[in-house]
């Protein structure tokens, strides 16, 4: 498969705890780069390694993304689904949304969440977005996207009271780092609203396996990066609801002041070389089919 924009690719720890101590789950990713699943036998998160190294992903985010991946260009053009979305994700959030709430939102899209928390009294929400077809769309359907990133929002911007980061946390090479960014943001005790795929619920195929998602999840992982992190777990449930298959739904709170994380049970290697073998029967049908529509989008001039 051959894109303008090609990576090198390094070998790397794990990003939440820093161990090499790793078990191969999967040699291969859907764009046949050799990005290769590992499990981390500490602390249970999965990590591609090779991958591109994390100075690399900037630059991919701002030139390559949507080539790699055009029908989220397609999907975030039409609406509808974004915001069906949304209305499913404020049923599930708006009673920790009092009057008075603020609401940062990391990697908000085309605004679909901002715009559904307006119906809310007293509601104030705006977002980051890296994305600027992204940007562009939110601005247009009367979204507030602040900045690109975090890391250019003010320093003395007053603490938010919520944050919300939904199937983002998968796209960070290093999870931990961009949570303690993020509850930066919040005032001591704010809730965090989080949900990211989940490799233990019912996907199949390569689809779950690429260059955008260099960690992946599992129940305990999760729960283990985003406590080490700084907060407190709440709840923490999986989710195979339409529009939200295989996700987990974690909400917890900012904890104030610094707070011992135990590492969670050493994960069950052969049941996930056996969820991996069966959930990746045809894998290779797979990589035909995302070959023959990356030959597709070149012909069309996307790539």
């Amino acid at each position: 498969m051959s894109f303008r924009w090609q990576p090198t690719l390094e070998a790397t720890a794990c990003p939440a705890c820093g161990s090499a101590h790793a078990h191969p789950l999967f040699p291969q990713d859907r764009h046949g780069l050799g990005l290769a699943t590992h499990l981390c036998l500490r602390c249970g998160l999965l990590y591609l390694t090779p991958r591109p190294p994390a100075s690399s992903y900037a630059d991919f985010y701002l030139h390559a993304y949507e080539a790699y991946f055009p029908s989220r260009a397609r999907l975030i053009a039409q609406p509808n689904i974004p915001a069906a979305t949304a209305q499913l994700r404020l049923a599930a959030y708006r009673h920790l949304l009092p009057p008075g709430s603020r609401l940062l939102e990391l990697g908000a899209g085309d605004g679909s969440f901002l715009r559904a928390l307006s119906s809310l009294p007293a509601v104030e929400a705006c977002g980051v977005e890296p994305s600027a077809l992204c940007r562009e769309l939110c601005h247009s359907r009367g979204g507030r996207i602040i900045a690109p990133a975090l890391e250019d929002l003010s320093p003395n911007a007053p603490p938010y009271s919520h944050a919300a980061a939904f199937h983002v946390l998968e796209h960070c090479v290093n999870p931990v780092e961009t949570l303690r960014s993020l509850g930066a943001r919040l005032a001591d005790g704010g809730t965090l609203l989080l949900e990211v795929p989940n490799l233990a619920g019912r996907w199949r195929g390569l689809g779950m396996l690429h260059l955008a998602h260099p960690v992946m999840f599992l129940p305990a992982s999760l729960r283990y990066v985003v406590e080490t992190a700084g907060f407190t777990v709440v709840s923490l449930e999986e989710r195979e609801d339409p529009l939200l298959e295989c996700s987990l739904r974690l909400i917890a709170r900012k904890q104030a002041g610094p707070h011992l994380v135990p590492h969670p049970a050493a994960p069950d290697r052969a049941a996930l070389d056996s969820l991996f073998r069966q959930r990746l029967r045809w894998w290779r049908l797979d990589r035909c089919r995302y070959q023959l529509q990356a030959w597709l989008n070149r012909s069309q001039g996307h790539l």
